[in-house]
């Protein structure tokens, strides 16, 4: 027997179980693969093939892609691996919009099963964080890619969630990673977790699509945010940046209060210094 059958989530998600306790009819398309390379990647190839906003999961990514670059680093069978190809109604400057919508859709997904919400650090990453000493650990991280199909622009929003990992956790992995069940102790259920992240993003996609309903989803957002009121260090491509955070634009770009000076950034790693102040 495959390890992966061995694991507490082994065997496909279960799609049907996914869909019928959750409204889901704009992203009801969903395929599941026992193993991929990418999810992002063999979505983007279909996205200019011609298919329409749909939903792309595996049990496994052989490899799977993280921010600038990086690789994404799952055991096989211990998580919740898929990406969604957005039509989005954004203007070029909101498109931002669709991983927050899909960063808070993952907090509520797990209020609403578990009764429990993951917090979030600037710009879409769902942690842990320890109310005794600040220290975070990511839960999930999401990346989007942009792709041009007969120059309009879609998006590819994959995300990686880790629900379990069998015995220790790597030594270079878990001081900034934890699981779900570490979390909370108790397993989790894929297909339902799946079901109600695809729900709520229908509604939090929407609110981002509507303007006069942005505000709803940038509230609750910089209400999950823990970045905000932190000291932060933000590190960019060519410069760093020292400063509180204060908030967001309305296009979910971090505010980051410099001697006085409000600079607004626009892509960058984010770390959280140990003292924590008040925004004015």
């Amino acid at each position: 027997m495959s390890t992966f059958e061995n694991t507490l989530y082994g065997g496909r998600v279960d799609l049907g179980d996914a869909k019928s306790n959750h409204k889901i009819f704009r992203f009801s398309e969903i395929e599941w693969l026992p193993e991929i390379g990418s999810t992002n990647v063999a979505l983007a190839e279909r996205a200019r093939a011609g298919v329409g906003e749909s939903v792309l999961g595996a049990d496994f990514q052989t490899a799977g892609k993280g921010r600038r670059e990086r690789r994404w680093e799952a055991e096989r069978g211990n998580s919740l691996l898929f990406s969604i190809l957005v039509d989005p109604a954004l203007e070029p400057n909101d498109i931002g919009l669709v991983t927050i919508a899909l960063a808070v859709s993952v907090c509520d997904a797990c209020e609403e099963l578990l009764s429990w919400a993951p917090r979030l650090k600037w710009p879409n990453d769902i942690i842990i964080e320890d109310p005794q000493d600040g220290s975070i650990r990511k839960l999930a991280g999401i990346l989007a890619e942009l792709v041009l199909v007969d120059g309009d622009a879609r998006v590819v929003v994959g995300i990686g969630i880790n629900l379990d990992w069998v015995g220790e956790i790597p030594e270079e992995l878990a001081a900034t990673m934890s699981t779900l069940r570490a979390a909370l102790g108790r397993p989790v259920p894929r297909s339902g977790l799946l079901g109600a992240i695809l729900s709520s993003f229908e509604l939090r996609l929407g609110q981002a699509e509507a303007e006069h309903l942005r505000p709803v989803l940038l509230d609750e957002y910089s209400r999950l945010l823990a970045t905000i009121g932190k000291q932060v260090r933000v590190e960019m491509v060519n410069s760093e940046l020292v400063g509180l955070a204060v908030g967001v634009t309305p296009q979910g770009r971090l505010e980051v209060d410099c001697d006085g000076v409000r600079t607004v950034v626009d892509v960058g790693d984010v770390h959280h210094c140990r003292i924590e102040i008040s925004p004015k």
